[in-house]
């Protein structure tokens, strides 16, 4: 039997990885729509790959920042819809990082 600690653990790592999954997609779509990409390609796998890291980057913000239930859950989303860059460039903004 799984202590519900692990339970509770993994629940919240599947629910993180779905909408940092989600996030991405839509950024995705949004580059295929605008004729940057086409919606079946490499570039699909890329944006999984980066959803897994951007999910747990979001999921740590919205802690560190204080976030729980749906806000965390709508930050997650948002923070992986921007990705890597959007987040750099959101830190930069408010002062949490210098410009490289």
């Amino acid at each position: 039997m799984i202590p519900s600690s692990l339970k509770d653990a993994l629940d919240g790592l599947g629910v993180t990885m779905v909408l940092a999954a989600l996030g991405r997609l839509m950024w995705h779509a949004q580059e295929v729509q605008a004729g940057h990409r086409r919606f079946w390609s490499l570039n699909l796998v890329w944006e999984g790959l980066i959803a897994v890291g951007v999910g747990f980057m979001a999921a740590g913000i919205a802690d560190y920042v204080g976030l729980e239930g749906r806000p965390a859950l709508g930050a997650i989303i948002f923070i992986s819809y921007l990705g890597p860059r959007g987040v750099a460039a959101m830190m930069v903004r408010i002062g949490w990082i210098k410009k490289p």
